[in-house]
């Protein structure tokens, strides 16, 4: 789980441009740092988001209640666990079909 969660962090530093300095991140600290950045964006640039949200796949629907007035959570803290959800997957997929290092010895 360890390893989906520091994939999950390269893909949201990436997507985000974040500079995250740890490695080890747990998937509460991550929250917490990406909603302070769909904070801002919320607030000052939400085509922006809109945009990041569509390339990234984040189910449309989700993201409408995320961002609806009946939801329990601020918008930023539901947005942020729809992306780390959604990274998550991406990072599982990755990680189960990725090829295996090859050592030179393998190939004699």
């Amino acid at each position: 789980m360890n390893e989906i969660i520091k994939h999950t962090t390269d893909l949201i530093k990436k997507d985000f441009e974040l500079e995250i300095k740890s490695d080890t991140l747990t998937e509460e600290e991550l929250i917490k740092l990406l909603s302070i950045e769909l904070e801002f964006l919320i607030d000052r640039r939400m085509e922006y988001l809109f945009q990041i949200l569509y390339r990234l796949d984040v189910n449309e629907g989700k993201v409408n209640d995320a961002l609806g007035l009946t939801q329990d959570e601020p918008a930023h803290i539901a947005l942020a666990k729809l992306i780390i959800e959604r990274q998550k997957k991406k990072a599982e997929t990755r990680i189960k079909y990725s090829s295996p290092d090859i050592d030179d010895e393998d190939w004699f």
